[in-house]
C-alpha cells in the first residue's frame, strides 16, 4: 500500500521520499506506504498571505528556511521558523513549515503542535489537517489522522490526496470496503494518480477480487510505478 502525502512548497516542493512497511502473509502483496508529494502538497506562496501578517523581513527568514529544507538542514530550517514565530507569532505558514520540518525528523508530536496551531491561526488550511492527519498516522493514532482528513475533504471535496490517505488508515483498520470506496474516489479526481491504483489493488487483493486487483496494479504499472511489476509476476499468474 502507498500512502500518498504532500508537503508544503513556498515555490518549491519538498518531498518526503522514506517508505513504511505493513505487515502482510507471505502469499499477499507487501503493503507499502509511500509518501508522496505530504506529506499533502500544500501549494502555498508567502505573496498570497495577507500583508500584514508577513513582513519583508520574516518572508525572508521563511525563505531561508525553505532553502534549507529543500537541502534536508532541517534542524536549521526549524531554527529559522522559530526566529520567523518569534518576530511574527501570528502567521500561521511560519508554524506550516516548522510543523513539516519536525516531521522530517520523526519528531511528530512537536510536528502535531505546530500544525494545530497554524489550523487555529487559518482553520480552512485543507491541506494543513491532511499533514497533521499524516503526523497522527505515523503515530498510529489512525481514528485522529481520520478525523483530520474528514475535515480536509468536508472544506475542499476534490482533493485527492486526503481520500488516499483516509484510505491508507482505513486499510491499517482492516476495513478495505472503506478503503476501496477512498482510493475509488482518489482516482476519480486524478485518474492518473498510480498510487491510488496500487493501494486499491491491495484492498481488491484482500477481499478475494484478484482479477480486480490485477487490473489496477497493471494500470499503475502503466501509469510509471515500476515497483509495482514484481507484485504483478508474483500475484497476477
Amino acid at each position: 500500500m502507498k500512502k500518498s502525502f504532500s508537503i508544503i512548497s513556498l515555490s518549491i516542493l519538498i518531498i518526503f521520499s522514506f517508505i513504511i512497511s505493513g505487515c502482510t502473509k507471505k502469499e499477499e502483496p507487501k503493503q507499502e506506504v509511500k509518501k508522496q508529494d505530504t506529506i499533502t502538497t500544500i501549494k502555498k506562496d508567502l505573496k498570497e498571505t495577507d500583508k500584514d501578517v508577513v513582513s519583508d523581513d520574516v518572508k525572508k527568514i521563511i525563505d531561508s528556511g525553505l532553502q534549507k529544507s529543500k537541502a534536508k538542514k532541517f534542524k536549521d530550517a526549524i531554527a529559522d521558523f522559530s526566529r520567523a514565530i518569534e518576530m511574527n507569532p501570528k502567521n500561521p505558514d511560519a508554524y506550516l513549515y516548522r510543523a513539516t520540518a519536525f516531521a522530517e525528523l520523526k519528531k511528530n508530536r512537536d510536528a502535531l503542535a505546530d500544525y494545530t496551531k497554524a489550523i487555529e491561526l487559518k482553520p480552512k488550511d485543507y491541506e494543513a489537517y491532511i499533514n497533521r492527519g499524516i503526523s497522527y498516522y505515523e503515530m498510529k493514532d489512525y481514528d485522529n489522522a481520520i478525523s483530520d482528513y474528514n475535515k480536509s475533504i468536508e472544506i475542499n471535496a476534490k482533493n485527492e490526496n486526503a481520500y488516499l490517505n483516509r484510505g491508507n488508515c482505513f486499510m491499517k483498520k482492516k476495513d478495505f470496503e472503506k478503503a476501496a470506496a477512498d482510493y475509488t474516489k482518489a482516482i476519480e479526481f486524478n485518474a492518473g494518480y498510480p498510487d491510488a491504483y496500487v493501494n486499491r489493488g491491495d484492498c481488491y487483493y484482500k477481499i478475494k477480487k484478484k482479477d480486480e486487483a490485477c487490473k489496477d496494479w497493471n494500470k499503475a504499472k502503466e501509469l510509471g510505478d515500476a515497483g509495482v511489476e514484481k507484485i504483478i509476476k508474483r500475484f497476477c499468474k
